[in-house]
């Protein structure tokens, strides 16, 4: 992927569509945060990881494969990020956030 990534560092096109692809992405998680703490603002859930994952429960199964997926692209963003750095500035926080 380092190889394939390196010949695109020049290509503003596709660097323009990591961004838009990164920031709707970054717009559903921050939905799906919202809607996962107003599901379970009542149930007293804890930070425990795994050991209470019950695997009948669609629910919980869906909440684990989201957080996979988050973990894949975040892996994905690092890797991008590493071989085009010019992109990193353009991901970071916006000045307007603060």
């Amino acid at each position: 992927m380092q190889m394939i990534l390196v010949g695109l560092r020049n290509d503003s096109a596709f660097q323009r569509d990591c961004v838009a692809a990164l920031t709707g992405f970054n717009t559903n998680m921050d939905n799906f945060k919202t809607a996962l703490v107003d599901a379970t603002s009542s149930s007293g859930t804890s930070d425990k990881g795994l050991a209470n994952y019950d695997s009948t429960n669609d629910l919980e199964t869906l909440l684990k494969e989201a957080i996979n997926l988050n973990k894949g692209v975040l892996k994905a963003t690092y890797q991008l990020v590493d071989a085009l750095p010019v992109i990193g500035p353009i991901l970071g926080p916006s000045k307007s956030s603060k």
